[in-house]
């Protein structure tokens, strides 16, 4: 059941960039994406499905700039969120392979996946609001150091979340 979970959101995370603008440069890297999320999801292999999201990623941030119609923010939050379940799904399927889990078990790690999921649409939300309200026009030099930390702090969130 959870690799037919897998394999639907596999498809989203590669789709998503084409339904976003079809072109074919586009479906080439959704294509490598999705052949490699596929085979991510067959093997439970982790860092195989992270080169499938990050490909597909890669054509969602080809396709927001080619359309260059500004911030897409339902988007945004759509293909993080469904990179985040692809992820944590695969991950749950490889922990819990051959081994019989309750109902309940299962239905309480999708609850939680679904309130995490919420409370991240809602803070990228609300965060998105805050700074479109306080938006500076920064010179370049912060502008680009405020990115860069912005950067580091998300690799070392996603760092501490992975136990890494």
């Amino acid at each position: 059941m959870m690799r037919l979970v897998a394999t639907a959101l596999a498809f989203l995370v590669a789709g998503l960039p084409l339904a976003m603008l079809p072109l074919p440069a586009l479906a080439l890297v959704g294509a490598a994406s999705l052949a490699l999320s596929l085979v991510g999801v067959a093997f439970r292999a982790g860092p195989v499905i992270v080169a499938g999201v990050s490909l597909g990623w890669i054509a969602y941030v080809i396709a927001l700039a080619a359309t260059s119609a500004g911030l897409h923010l339902a988007s945004a939050i759509a293909m993080g969120i469904v990179s985040f379940l692809l992820l944590e799904t695969v991950d749950f399927a490889g922990r819990f392979h051959r081994v019989p889990l309750p109902r309940r078990v299962i239905a309480a790690q999708v609850r939680w996946w679904l309130v995490f999921c919420l409370a991240v649409a809602g803070l990228v939300i609300v965060a998105t609001s805050l700074a479109t309200v306080v938006a500076l026009p920064l010179p370049p030099p912060i502008a680009a150091a405020l990115a860069l930390a912005a950067s580091a702090l998300t690799v070392v969130s996603v760092l501490r979340v992975l136990r890494v």
